[in-house]
This record gives C-alpha cells, structure tokens and sequence, in this order.
C-alpha cells in the first residue's frame, strides 16, 4: 500500500518533460525546426524565414522567434532620406 502513494504523487511521472511539469518554462526549438512550421506559427514564408535567420544558432522559444521575425520584418532595405535643414 505505501508503493501505490508513492505512485499518485503529482510531478514525479518520469516521463514528464520540465516544460509539461513547470508551465512557466517555455519549450526552445532549434532554428530548423521551427522553419518546418513557420507558415502556422509566425505566418511567414520560408523564404522569409530563412532571411530573418539567416545566421541564427542555438534554440529558441516560439515567442522569442516570433519577436525577432517581427522585428525583422520592420526593417528597411533602404535607409530613409534625413531631411536636410
């Protein structure tokens, strides 16, 4: 009988990742990966994708990414014209 408490004890399923047993924890995904569903997540192209990370490593969070392609996206290719006093 004291096995099967040890059993039902909440958050020691040793199949739980960290992210499934913390909420707060994000999961990271590697840049790759998350180019396979760039078009559902960030609602972008692959081409697009591809020039936003271009030379990106490591693994980020879906809403790391998000921001970094929005932020991205508003860049300019062409500087703006300062006005001239």
């Amino acid at each position: 009988m004291a096995e099967n408490n040890k059993k039902n004890k909440p958050n020691e399923n040793p199949t739980m990742t960290e992210s499934q047993a913390n909420p707060e924890i994000k999961p990271k995904f590697s840049v790759e990966r998350l180019c396979v569903d760039c078009r559902e997540l960030f609602n972008v192209s692959t081409s697009t994708y591809d020039a936003a990370t271009y030379a990106l490593e490591g693994t980020y969070t879906v809403e790391e990414m998000r921001t970094h392609i929005e932020e991205w996206c508003g860049l300019s290719a062409i500087p703006e014209k300062k006005e001239e006093k």
